[in-house]
């Protein structure tokens, strides 16, 4: 293996031609992150010829994310004036991920003068034949992110820009495929202003900052696709440090088929609300799904159903399992029965069960229901 440790004095007489022979790569930028130099070897590795490289930025080169990370790191060189050494993971030209062991130093003049920063990097993936842990969970990480159905996409400060997104935004967003959707902004596919009133431009910058602050932030937002048409969704912002930078991942579930059955389930309210209160000796209550599913929740219960069971609506609304535990054993398989037989031939099904109150008072009740279809399951 080839040592990157290069006399400094060396380093700083040599004549380009020379780094031209060497086997690892050299590279020189200037402040502004642009190339002044190149040699063959890192040409080579990006498949690139010099009229390509030369004055170019380094972000046009290594592309958006991996140019930014980089940036970062000489920007670090470039204020502390100390030597850097780091191991980054880069493709070449043949899409190969390989590992680069990288010096990064400030050149000088004979006076002592500074010129540029001085690059040199070696290729150690050959040192060892697997890939390590972290490299090998990053790319099970790019598969699951790019066979999510969630819209993911990185945002990278300071301005919050889009450095990379999965292929379920374009789809989410309706967005097409011609269209490069970097240096984009939350803001941007969105509203004016929220729902509540609050821009969006300004709630959006909150949230970021609650994720930097707590690591992560969960809130409903409501985006605009590129057909101009606005949708409710979930986000979740992830802060996620690579190098010394503090970008934000975003996820973004769209809820709206969720919203459409919430909005059914408040329509019918008052209808519901007008029937409960002709029903004196008993209540009506709407079910996400059967009563006795675990994932079962409340949507609806009449006032009649405190008296009756002796419990709050509030206590059955956070547990409806409460009531399945106070029907009668003997009668608790015909009411599962009736249940998954109505589940399995959507009818109107009515049963007689026997429960006791926690009182220890026994009733009997008729219950007569009907199960209906909806986008999240069945409606009881």
């Amino acid at each position: 293996m080839l040592s990157i440790q290069i006399d400094m004095d060396t380093a700083l007489h040599t004549h380009d031609e020379i780094f031209n022979q060497m086997p690892m790569q050299v590279w020189k930028l200037t402040k502004d992150h642009c190339y002044a130099f190149a040699n063959n070897a890192h040409l080579e590795f990006f498949g690139k010829q010099h009229d390509e490289v030369l004055n170019k930025s380094l972000i046009s080169i290594l592309g958006q994310e991996e140019g930014m990370i980089q940036k970062i790191s000489n920007e670090q060189v470039w204020k502390t004036g100390k030597d850097l050494s780091e191991d980054v993971w880069l493709n070449n030209s043949k899409g190969e991920r390989r590992l680069l062991r990288i010096k990064k130093f400030i050149e000088k003049g004979p006076e002592g003068q500074i010129k540029n920063l001085m690059c040199i990097a070696e290729d150690i993936s050959d040192l060892n034949n697997q890939l390590p842990v972290y490299e090998q969970n990053k790319l099970l990480y790019q598969s699951l992110v790019n066979n999510s159905k969630d819209a993911i996409f990185i945002l990278f400060p300071p301005k919050w820009e889009f450095v990379s997104y999965n292929p379920a935004f374009k789809t989410m967003f309706k967005v097409e495929n011609t269209i490069d959707c970097k240096r984009l902004t939350p803001w941007m596919i969105s509203p004016i202003n929220q729902p509540d009133g609050s821009a969006s431009s300004e709630k959006a910058l909150e949230y970021i900052n609650k994720a930097l602050k707590d690591n992560w932030a969960t809130f409903e937002w409501t985006h605009r696709r590129f057909n101009g048409e606005l949708f409710p969704c979930r986000i979740t912002l992830i802060k996620v440090i690579i190098g010394k930078a503090e970008l934000i991942q975003s996820i973004i579930e769209d809820i709206s088929e969720q919203k459409k059955a919430e909005d059914a389930i408040k329509q019918n309210a008052d209808i519901l609300i007008n029937l409960s209160q002709h029903i004196p000796n008993g209540y009506i209550f709407q079910l996400s799904t059967l009563l006795s599913e675990k994932q079962c929740k409340l949507l609806f219960a009449g006032q009649g159903i405190g008296p009756l069971h002796e419990l709050s609506i509030k206590q059955i609304t956070e547990d409806p399992s409460l009531i399945i535990q106070q029907i009668d054993e003997s009668e608790l398989q015909k009411f599962r029965e009736a249940e998954i037989q109505a589940k399995q031939n959507p009818i109107i099904f009515n049963t007689e069960i026997k429960y006791h109150t926690p009182s220890g008072q026994t009733r009997w009740s008729l219950v007569n229901a009907a199960l209906h279809k909806s986008n999240d399951g069945f409606v009881l």
